[in-house]
């Protein structure tokens, strides 16, 4: 497999040329990106949170950042990724001792509805869905960062010419998994279904900022030559 893509580069030696390019430039962006949110966690984490706040959360595009006190009362600081698929749920715990009954809590109480409890399993449930963070001992924070999902796409498929007609092949998939910035899932082309993982880009490429951009690289077996097989690559966005 090894000699097979050197000898491609070698008889594709400006395609291969721009890709080591291309590679080289989303390291280093992302290098960059990694150590500005290190230094930017610094300096928040060395400055004070009023002891009236609890916690403060923003989220800008799908970074969702968060300052709070620890158990130790040592302020700190983190960002997540939250992709498109996932999101985030704020729970407020509420102590039904003194309640007043005119409160949506307690009338649903009343009704004889089912309050979910939390207990480990349900903790650890979450955890599978991505972290939990809990800046006070009234609040937990889901972020769901992977999972399962099912999001219709379109992919534009570079394949190696296995069809000479078509440089370019187009093709419709869906994302059935998502962890973080990578996902996998199923599609077909014209001339083969394939299996495909992506990532999506927008914090490696400068010049691009489109959150639901992704490139992937796909396995595929021909519908009329089903014992080859086909390995491309390319982009592809949800509908």
């Amino acid at each position: 497999m090894i000699k097979g893509i050197l000898g491609w580069m070698w008889s594709n030696k400006n395609v291969a040329g721009y890709i080591i390019l291309a590679v080289l430039i989303a390291y280093l962006t992302w290098d960059r990106n990694r150590i500005d949110e290190k230094n930017r966690t610094m300096e928040i984490e060395a400055g004070k949170l009023p002891d009236t706040i609890e916690f403060l959360a923003s989220m800008h595009g799908t970074k969702f950042a968060i300052t709070y006190r620890d158990s130790k009362n040592n302020v700190v600081h983190k960002e997540y990724y939250v992709p498109e698929e996932g999101g985030i749920d704020i729970t407020k715990k509420i102590s039904l001792k003194n309640y007043d009954p005119n409160t949506p809590l307690a009338a649903a109480v009343a009704a004889g509805k089912k309050i979910p409890s939390i207990n480990p399993l349900n903790k650890l449930l979450d955890k599978v869905f991505g972290p939990v963070v809990e800046p006070g001992k009234d609040t937990d924070i889901k972020i769901r960062t992977r999972g399962f999902t099912f999001k219709p796409g379109i992919a534009g498929i570079w394949d190696g010419g296995y069809n000479q007609s078509r440089p370019v092949t187009v093709g419709l998939d869906a994302k059935l998994f998502y962890m973080g910035r990578y996902s996998g899932g199923i599609g077909s082309s014209i001339d083969y279904p394939y299996v495909f993982v992506s990532r999506h880009i927008d914090d490696i490429i400068p010049v691009i900022k489109v959150s639901h951009l992704e490139l992937q690289v796909i396995y595929g077996k021909p519908y009329a030559e089903f014992d080859t097989s086909v390995i491309g690559a390319g982009g592809r966005v949800n509908f």
